[in-house]
């Protein structure tokens, strides 16, 4: 009787021979190591495709591992400023934007996959992009200009010539 590992073996060695290519995962290749994080070939596929889902035009491959190391960075900044988002927070905010394009969470799911976009791909954008804002808004409060600034502010610089472009 054939043990499983060995019914393996065979089947491998039959694919082999036939010439038949199984594929274990897309091939990656890692392109940058970000804080003991790797960027993949996958990764920048997936987020141009995500783009393109979107509706926006994709940048060039270098300029898409640019941006994912970017987010990298600012993630990391904002995790070591406290500020990170549970996957429960993600789901919910995955879900408020399915809402807003009159979706279920599952159907927005199924929409990205049928693009070729992995759901995590856009949650973990999600993920980032709320990080990096709750960030900015702790180290950059909001400023409040007031009309009298704005007076006194160009009565100490003179008159102002405004020019139309």
């Amino acid at each position: 009787m054939l043990t499983t590992s060995r019914l393996l073996f065979l089947l491998a060695l039959v694919l082999a021979v036939l010439g038949v290519r199984v594929p274990v995962a897309e091939a990656q290749q890692i392109l940058a190591m970000v804080n003991g994080s790797p960027i993949t070939t996958y990764d920048v596929a997936q987020r141009q495709k995500l783009l393109q889902v979107i509706g926006e035009k994709p940048p060039g491959a270098k300029e898409t591992l640019e941006e994912l190391i970017d987010q990298h960075l600012k993630v990391s900044a904002a995790n070591r400023a406290g500020m990170q988002m549970d996957d429960e927070d993600v789901d919910k905010l995955f879900a408020s934007v399915a809402s807003r394009s009159g979706r279920t969470p599952e159907q927005l799911a199924a929409l990205l996959g049928q693009q070729g976009v992995n759901a995590q791909t856009f949650k973990n954008k999600l993920r980032a992009d709320n990080v990096w804002q709750q960030y900015v808004r702790q180290r950059a409060p909001a400023i409040n200009v007031r009309d009298s600034d704005v007076i006194a502010a160009l009565n100490r610089n003179g008159p102002v010539e405004l020019v139309a472009t």
